[in-house]
């Protein structure tokens, strides 16, 4: 069970890295996802009400802040907030996020419709190599 939970956190992170290098152009390459989310919290307004809300374990309602400010403004900063949302969200231990009513699936899941959003559509043929089954919305 621990294997495969750390495989699915990893490859989360990974995914994460890669969505992030994808919409950069590869430029920011030297710049850790850590860097990333320091900056994005000084400058970014909605990371840091996401960022809030994930300290007050209010996990579904920060995505749903994400989702409203990406249906409304699909840009880089909103794109970068949502890929450091998942990416905050990933570190916390599977009882924290078992607290606040979420899963490692749902944060891939997340990911993933991200991607879709952006057209990001060469990141599936990663995502098939993963196990996941777009019909459950899970991976196997």
């Amino acid at each position: 069970m621990y294997y495969q939970d750390d495989w699915l956190l990893r490859q989360i992170e990974v995914f994460g890295l890669f969505l992030r290098r994808l919409l950069n152009g590869y430029k920011d390459e030297k710049m850790s996802m850590y860097e990333l989310e320091q900056m994005s919290l000084t400058q970014n307004t909605v990371y840091k009400k996401v960022c809030k809300l994930i300290e007050q374990n209010k996990i579904c309602e920060a995505e749903n802040v994400i989702y409203e400010m990406l249906d409304n403004k699909n840009d880089r900063d909103s794109i970068e907030a949502a890929i450091l949302f998942y990416y905050k969200i990933n570190k916390m231990t599977e009882l924290e996020l078992r607290e606040c009513n979420f899963s490692r699936n749902e944060i891939l899941s997340g990911l993933i419709k991200i991607s879709k959003m952006c057209n990001l559509d060469d990141v599936f043929t990663y995502i098939d190599n993963l196990g996941y089954d777009s019909e459950t919305d899970m991976f196997q």
